[in-house]
């Protein structure tokens, strides 16, 4: 529906209600991906990163995080990380 604020501002408040939940807290990530916001972004995903460690998509994620950012180091550790914990994650 392209409302990215108003779809920030809920999954604010649903991190609020439930801290630990993953989901939300992936997708609150993904809209400030879109928002243009990787910094912020790259926060959520390593909350999510030391929640689900064996999460591939997390680590998908966080390379392309870094990438954005610049870090080709961390990006190409996460994408070999997720690489490795799911092969199937990179098509």
């Amino acid at each position: 529906m392209n409302k990215q604020q108003q779809a920030l501002a809920q999954y604010n408040y649903a991190c609020q209600l439930a801290p630990l939940s993953s989901i939300t807290r992936f997708k609150k990530a993904r809209v400030l991906l879109h928002l243009q916001k990787p910094h912020e972004a790259l926060k959520e995903f390593q909350i999510l990163k030391d929640m689900a460690p064996e999460e591939s998509n997390v680590h998908f994620m966080l390379g392309r995080v870094h990438k954005m950012l610049g870090d080709k180091a961390n990006a190409i550790r996460h994408f070999t990380i997720a690489l490795n914990l799911d092969p199937k994650v990179m098509y």
